[in-house]
């Protein structure tokens, strides 16, 4: 049986000890197996450490369909925490959306194609985390598509956007947290996005 990583933090709350106070970038599909949301199991297995959330292109619901429709902030009805939206009028996480948090979690599922843009939004908040030198822990999910097949182009660099930041296959076969490695050993070696 596969664990996520929302259900692995949530058994281990050692794992997080240290960890200061949290934000979590999340939507509609971060749940667990008894589709708890995962604010709400973060928030209960670190009690007063959940401070900020963050919702990717969508919303934190899913709601907002239309393509280019960007998302409001808002605040959380049950926790009373805001939800910061990189996909508002920024696409990258403000200074002041990072303070009060020392730790962000990411639970988003991916779908394992270069142009869904969650995988960008981390990549972005994963950079305003190293800049900001706060930590970033990725609750990784599968890949949904099998983890094994790789298919298509890649990207051409001088056509990296926020659809495609690195040259990389149609699909991908990684998981989001492999995904971000990759990127993060590319930015390392000299490699940059958009």
């Amino acid at each position: 049986m596969v664990k996520i990583g929302l259900e692995r933090i949530a058994e281990h709350p050692d794992l997080l000890a240290r960890a200061g106070q949290l934000g979590l970038l999340y939507n509609q599909a971060s749940v667990d197996s008894c589709l708890r949301a995962a604010p709400e199991v973060i928030a209960g297995a670190f009690r007063g450490k959940l401070a900020k959330l963050f919702g990717p292109q969508h919303g934190v619901c899913g709601t907002e369909q239309d393509n280019m429709d960007e998302t409001a902030h808002s605040v959380h009805p049950a926790l009373d925490l805001p939800i910061h939206s990189l996909y508002s009028d920024t696409r990258r996480p403000l200074p002041h959306m990072l303070e009060e948090v020392d730790t962000v979690l990411v639970d988003i599922q991916d779908v394992g194609t270069r142009v869904y843009t969650f995988a960008t939004t981390v990549l972005y908040l994963m950079e305003a985390c190293a800049a900001d030198r706060k930590r970033l822990v990725i609750l990784d999910r599968p890949n949904p598509i099998n983890g094994k097949d790789i298919e298509g182009n890649l990207l051409e660099p001088d056509l990296a956007s926020f659809v495609g930041p690195y040259p990389i296959p149609m699909r991908h076969g990684l998981t989001l947290g492999e995904l971000m490695t990759l990127y993060n050993q590319s930015t390392a070696s000299g490699a940059g996005s958009k």
